[in-house]
């Protein structure tokens, strides 16, 4: 019969759970607070988590977990998207044609508002409805 007690060298542990090397440890207020604030530097997200000492599979369940922190990360995506359209617009405008034709493909111009060829007035939504026209 075999001894399952904790004496034995060959059955200590058995009954517990082995612990996961891989599964993500949760991260302090301290260790989020580093990585936005260096992701908001813009840091890649590896960068950020070794600067902030985060393993990188951590901080990814923390924004599975964390809604507000989900949030907030989602606006410092928009707010750098924003500034890769904001440096492509300034080449554009210098006259970079790659630029141009990038910044034009994401950002198109706003429909044009159908113009009367014979008057040059707007028939769009600032011109005279309809209506209007037939009142003269």
């Amino acid at each position: 019969m075999t001894d399952h007690s904790p004496q034995s060298p060959f059955g200590a542990g058995l009954d517990e759970e082995p612990e996961d090397p891989l599964a993500p440890t949760s991260l302090t207020a301290e260790q989020r607070a580093a990585v936005v604030r260096a992701l908001t530097a813009g840091a890649a997200p590896q960068k950020a988590c070794a600067d902030a000492g985060v393993d990188p599979l951590s901080f990814f369940a923390a924004l599975a977990e964390d809604a507000e922190l989900a949030v907030q990360i989602g606006r410092l995506d928009v707010m750098r998207s924003l500034n890769v359209l904001a440096i492509t617009y300034q080449k554009a405008l210098s006259g970079a044609s790659a630029d141009r034709s990038l910044y034009l493909k994401f950002r198109p111009p706003p429909p044009a508002a159908p113009v009367d060829e014979e008057t040059c007035e707007l028939d769009g939504p600032m011109g005279a409805s309809d209506e209007e026209q037939w009142n003269v």
